[in-house]
């Protein structure tokens, strides 16, 4: 009768006597993932000439992808938008030329950027019915946009090893400011959406998750410190060059590839292990950030490492490939980059005229100060505004998208300068209208925003940019003479700012003062050059920062 009593006291015996189980260690990899991404194409097919290498191409991107599919075939290869708009190849196609290749190089997803609103909602819905992987955006709202309804997700699961991976998308929130998605397109605040997706997708029992995010570098930074979940963040948008490569030739590098951040602190940290040869390890609580600068010039590669929880412990193999001259090209890739062509090819490559200087729009320069490029638009606006009586011309830094190397300018290159098609408008400003559109011009300054002006000769602006943001503008004058607060001024700007891009409500609101010539900037720019044949860089010294 006392065997039950008996027996269970044995069993407590042995439970003293067992040995204690080792600890867990928590950043043990139990699960590692290849992610290869791209960012802010920008229908880049051909390699971009740069000092005396060139860099991307779309047949360049696919040779060093199939070398690392072949290492892992079940690499994760993703885009963080901005695949539409910036050649020649995106106005006559409109998108499916570049969806071919996205297809034919195996991404398995892509997030939704801004530039993909750029020729309307019917544009990208075309492209998304056709895609065969998911085009991603959580906080866009589509319920009222009848052409893109159900046709972007804000999340998918792809399979990996067996291993459940999340991937959410993100699409900036100025979105309706710098492109045209049209009245019925609605963006919510990124960080509380990007939470929504994380929910569902935790009840899905998915504890590994990559962000693909355009919403730029410095909101990237906001979201990995307040949503503790998200593991990996593939960027795009503000066209960051994360590399280890302090002089790098093709760009100025601003990040580590990858710099991880304390999830509940404010300071970044860069990775510790500089080159991402090794191993690194990442502290616990820590996310990465990864991004792939612009127009297929690097690929990004990093293998990334997770606990038995799925949190993320580290990576290895992490780098930011240079795509130039030394990768040869694919050869499926190149022979579909040619048959795409040859149709265009002869218009592409007519030659207009000769830059007999560097011709400078780049990204880097026209966001933050007066540009020779920025100068030659301008001018060529208040040329084709004669018979309208154009006193001025202004234009946005970001709608300049390209420079001209010295030599012969083809038609291709005035498209690449100026790939949005945009019209130029006419529009009728009092003076104090034209002081708060310099004033706006300079309110994203810190930030490279694209509403930084350029302007037409005769045009003399200065600004302060130690002063708080709406009391930059020192001065501001025309041929010699303060602008007047009262006068009417006959000005020249392109669409997209007339109707309130990058901010520029001033304009929109001259309804019934305005007229559209019919012409697009980039024909404005085709016949100063024609009309020139030769043309140098105009004198710098309309725009002075301070």
């Amino acid at each position: 009768m006392h065997l039950p009593l008996l027996g269970a006291a044995l069993a407590f015996t042995n439970f003293l006597q067992a040995p204690a189980q080792p600890p867990v260690d928590k950043n043990k990899v139990t699960f590692e993932m290849t992610i290869v991404h791209t960012n802010d194409l920008h229908g880049h097919w051909e390699p971009t000439k740069i000092g005396d290498d060139t860099y991307g191409g779309y047949a360049r991107l696919a040779t060093l992808i199939k070398k690392y599919r072949a290492e892992d075939p079940d690499l994760l290869l993703v885009d963080a938008g901005d695949v539409f708009q910036g050649t020649l190849y995106f106005n006559v196609y409109q998108g499916m030329a570049d969806l071919t290749f996205l297809t034919r190089m195996g991404y398995r997803a892509m997030a939704v950027g801004n530039h993909e609103f750029d020729l309307g909602p019917e544009v990208l819905a075309n492209f998304a019915r056709r895609a065969p992987f998911p085009l991603l955006s959580c906080n866009l709202d589509l319920d009222n946009e009848p052409a893109l309804k159900g046709l972007i997700k804000p999340y998918t699961i792809v399979t990996i090893k067996g291993e459940k991976v999340g991937l959410i998308g993100a699409t900036t929130p100025d979105l309706p400011m710098i492109s045209s998605p049209g009245p019925n397109v609605k963006v919510e605040e990124p960080i509380h959406a990007i939470e929504e997706a994380v929910e569902d997708l935790e009840k899905q029992g998915v504890n590994k998750i990559v962000l693909l995010s355009h919403l730029g570098y410095t909101l990237d930074k906001e979201v990995v410190r307040k949503v503790r979940e998200i593991d990996v963040v593939v960027g795009g948008h503000s066209h960051t060059l994360f590399t280890e490569d302090r002089n790098a030739p093709y760009g100025k590098r601003e990040a580590s590839y990858p710099t991880y951040f304390y999830r509940a602190e404010s300071e970044d940290k860069d990775k510790p292990e500089p080159g991402g040869e090794g191993p690194g390890q990442v502290p616990e609580d820590c996310s990465i950030i990864v991004s792939s600068f612009e127009w297929g010039k690097v690929l990004g590669h990093i293998k990334a490492r997770f606990n038995y929880r799925g949190w993320l412990a580290g990576w290895r193999d992490a780098a930011a490939i240079p795509v130039d001259g030394t990768v040869a090209e694919d050869p499926e890739i190149a022979a579909l980059k040619d048959a795409f062509s040859r149709p265009i090819d002869g218009a592409r490559k007519q030659v207009i005229g000769t830059a007999k200087d560097r011709l400078n729009g780049d990204r880097a320069v026209v966001r933050k100060s007066e540009s020779t490029m920025g100068d030659l638009i301008a001018d060529s606006m208040v040329e084709a505004g004669k018979l309208a009586n154009v006193q001025f011309a202004i234009v946005n830094g970001g709608g300049v998208r390209n420079s001209i190397e010295p030599g012969q300018i083809t038609v291709e290159a005035i498209y690449n300068v100026l790939p949005f098609g945009n019209g130029i408008t006419f529009v009728e400003l009092t003076g104090a209208e034209v002081l708060a559109a310099f004033e706006h011009g300079a309110s994203g300054w810190e930030a490279g925003d694209g509403m930084f002006p350029h302007v037409s000769e005769g045009v003399k602006l200065t600004y302060d940019m130690k002063k708080p943001k709406g009391s930059r503008l020192v001065s501001a004058s025309l041929n010699g003479q303060p602008f007047d607060a009262k006068k009417v001024y006959n000005v020249a700007v392109n669409s997209f700012i007339a109707r309130g891009g990058d901010g520029y409500t001033v304009l929109a609101r001259a309804k019934g003062r305005r007229i559209e010539s019919g012409v697009l900037d980039s024909e404005c720019l085709l016949r100063l050059v024609r009309a020139r044949g030769t043309v140098s860089a105009p004198a710098l010294g309309r725009v002075t920062v301070n």
